[in-house]
């Protein structure tokens, strides 16, 4: 039987419908309206999961969580995580749940004229930094439509004001950039050709 559906957001920024669940991906969602209706729901769970700063001790986590939530041609090897959380460990995080390593968010101040391809490793300051570049987000698949994702972006969000950034920065692969733009993140240029004919470079404006 037939009914109007009731659209709501959920924790992970999908909008849809309370009695079927069919989604609406043509709704335009405010950025600032959504974190702010999203938060107050990952605000009830936090106590369910701890935000720390990821280092070497947690590659082969990290290494895992890749494995089982990216597709094969977007895997990472341990040399480039690890010149990536070196480059800058305090905008390196991972999301623990009893103790246990479920997600993680790699990201790095650079110029949002640099382009950072897969798999590199980073030995030099990338230019002038104007942005707060999110180069990997990966949670575990019985973890996802968590909210862990908002989690993580809120987090980089503060990072950001805090080291006077005007925006975060990401690479949306695999389609990805429908869940990206329901954050408030917007198209904003080509990017490097590592990721993919459908990769798009996307940015959210934090300032």
């Amino acid at each position: 039987m037939g009914h109007e559906c009731d659209y709501q957001l959920d924790l992970d920024g999908q909008v849809t419908c309370a009695t079927c669940g069919a989604m609406d991906d043509d709704m335009v969602i405010e950025s600032n309206y959504h974190f702010n209706q999203t938060m107050k729901d990952v605000n009830l769970n936090k106590n369910n999961y701890v935000i720390v700063n990821v280092n070497t001790e947690h590659l082969e986590a990290i290494l895992i969580i890749q494995e089982l939530a990216h597709s094969s041609k977007f895997y990472e090897l341990a040399e480039a995580f690890i010149s990536k959380i070196n480059y800058s460990p305090k905008t390196s995080y991972g999301i623990l749940h009893n103790n246990k390593l479920v997600a993680y968010g790699i990201a790095f101040p650079c110029s949002d004229k640099e382009d950072v391809q897969l798999n590199s490793n980073l030995i030099y300051k990338l230019g002038n930094y104007d942005t707060l570049y999110i180069h990997d987000i990966a949670i575990l698949p019985d973890f996802q439509g968590k909210g862990l994702s908002v989690m993580l972006i809120e987090k980089l969000k503060s990072d950001a004001v805090a080291l006077g950034l005007e925006k975060l920065t990401l690479i949306a692969v695999l389609g990805s950039d429908t869940h990206w733009s329901k954050l408030g993140f917007t198209e904003s240029g080509i990017c490097d050709i590592s990721y993919g004919p459908q990769a798009k470079k996307m940015h959210l404006k934090i300032t």
